[in-house]
Order: structure tokens, then sequence, then C-alpha cells
């Protein structure tokens, strides 16, 4: 059990959503384990739930810190918590506050100006992007962690190529165009995890994701791929598949962005991509070599944005 260097905390965590959810699942989920063993006295819930706590009432004694995990409610709401508790933190992972993709400019708007509302009000932003964190910061603090990195599960691999992705970043795979021959003669083979239709006109298998299907795949897998086009909501992006490819013992090959450099010295591990016509010259011959890495420099990489130094920095940057 890991031990906290800080007294006892009742925290409670708003989440976005559960394991199926991969926000929620890697900023949320693993944070909470961490925290749970150190001692905290831990609870999560909806937004819905939450509001209708007894503490919100003033009945019962409200948590020393509350998670708003990517959850941005209206701003009474909002200010109502900011009341409440000691601490506020407000977890974002992605460029939200520009409106997700296809959104509209009068979503785009709202869900803006609550993004906005609740950054403004938050004692502490945690996010893995330093563009996130400039945007969104106007004098408080912020925590900016590229992991958590998942624990190192290097599997017998087949020689098999991974994309490992979801519907709303299927669009990404345009870039690889132009693969098809190369994906259809993969030795061990080429899978899109949570690929779709795009995933298979470009060449790649679609696999339906699940946890133990990623982990499968992950494990037959020597070669793992991040296409990325640029623009606002990909620069603000985190490159956690890459940490998933480098624990699994999988070769990242990604288009350069913005997300790439926030992995700071974990960046040296991936061969990066500088232009998007490039992808089938870099891919040519992977199919049949063994990627020339130091896995023992990427698991000490790796080590040093575990969970539990995830928790060690959270701990600093909200309970001290």
């Amino acid at each position: 059990m890991s031990r906290s260097a800080f007294a006892q905390a009742s925290i409670h965590f708003v989440l976005l959503g559960d394991e199926t959810t991969a926000s929620t699942r890697v900023r949320g989920l693993s944070l909470i384990t961490e925290l749970k063993e150190r001692g905290h006295l831990v609870t999560q819930g909806s937004l819905r739930d939450t509001v209708r706590a007894p503490w919100i009432l003033g009945r019962t004694k409200p948590p020393d810190v509350l998670v708003l995990q990517k959850v941005f409610p209206p701003t009474a709401i909002v200010d109502l918590l900011r009341r409440r508790v000691s601490v506020l933190v407000l977890e974002v992972d992605d460029a939200v506050h520009l409106g997700y993709p296809g959104d509209g400019p009068r979503a785009a708007s709202k869900i803006g100006g609550r993004v906005r509302r609740a950054a403004a009000v938050a004692d502490v932003l945690t996010t893995p992007s330093p563009i996130l964190a400039t945007d969104l910061v106007r004098g408080g603090r912020s925590l900016v962690f590229p992991g958590p990195a998942p624990r190192i599960q290097p599997g017998s691999s087949t020689g098999g190529l991974v994309w490992l992705g979801s519907p709303s970043t299927e669009v990404n795979l345009e870039l690889l165009r132009g693969c098809g021959d190369l994906f259809s003669n993969w030795r061990g083979g080429a899978r899109a995890v949570g690929g779709g239709q795009l995933a298979e006109t470009v060449g790649l298998t679609p696999v339906t994701w699940s946890p133990a299907t990623e982990k499968e795949v992950l494990s037959m897998s020597t070669v793992g791929v991040m296409p990325i086009t640029r623009s606002e909501w990909n620069d603000r992006k985190a490159a956690y598949k890459v940490l998933e490819y480098l624990a699994a013992g999988v070769a990242p090959i990604a288009s350069s962005s913005p997300s790439l450099d926030a992995l700071g010295p974990l960046r040296r591990f991936v061969e990066i991509v500088r232009d998007h016509n490039d992808w089938p010259e870099v891919l040519r011959g992977r199919e049949s070599l063994e990627p020339t890495v130091d896995w023992r420099e990427v698991s000490a990489a790796l080590d040093l944005i575990s969970a539990e130094h995830f928790a060690d920095a959270w701990e600093e940057s909200v309970l001290a």
C-alpha cells in the first residue's frame, strides 16, 4: 500500500463516465485507486447524484475536495459547488472549451462558457496538456501531468500492427490511405481496436474495443500507430495511446504534434512522421523488422509518470 505524506482527506469525484470511457478510466479511476490506497476517503458519482447529496443542502459535512472530472455543470451549479467545498479541482484532457468536433456555433459557445466558468472558480486545473493549462488557467494553480502511464505488461508479439482509437478519433485514419497493401501483407496482421468502416477502408481489420480485447491485440503487436491531423482540438489531445503502446512493448509511430512534445523524455522512443504523405514510406519494411528500442530505458521512463507518481503530484498540487 502506498503511504501518503498528507493527512487523510475526504475527496469526491464527479465522473464523466465509467471504465468504458477512456478519460474516466485513465485520469479518474486510476487516480481514485491510488488515493484510496493512501488512506484518503474517496467517493465517486455522477453529477446528478452529487447535486442530490445531503452535503449540498448543508445537512452533512461536505468533502474536503471536489473533483469535476471532465464534467461541466451550468454556472449556478458550479457556483453552488464552489461554496460548499474547500477545494475545487477541474480535470480537462482535451479542447472541449472549443466545442466538440462537429458542434455548431451555439453548442460550442454553450459548452465553452461552462468550461471557462468552471476553470475560473476552480482552485486547481489538472490536465495532460500544457496548451490547455495556458488556455484555461488565469492566475490559479495547474498540474500538467502527461500520464498516468499504464503498468508495463509486455506480451509475446507475433509481429502485428495496431491502432488504438474510438469513433471520435477514427477520422485520423484518413492519413493512412495508401497503406492498404502494406497492411494486407503485414506479418501478424494489422488491426484497429475501436475502429469501424473507415479503418476497414484503409486496410485495417476493425476490432470491437473491450479491455480484454485491447490487451490481447497489444500482446500480438510489434508496432503501434497514432496518425493525427493538426487542429486546435488535436493539438490539445493527450498522447495516451503512445504510453499504452510503450507499456505493452509495442514500438510507437506517430504524427508530429504538440501532444508528443508534452511527453517530454518519452518522446525519444517514438518514431515521428513529420509529413502526412510520409506514412507509407515510414511503414514500409516495418512489417518484417523488429523495433530497435531499449525497453529497459522505456520501463524506467514510464515509471516516472506512473499512476503512483500521478497521485504524488496530485496530492502536492491539491492538498498542500
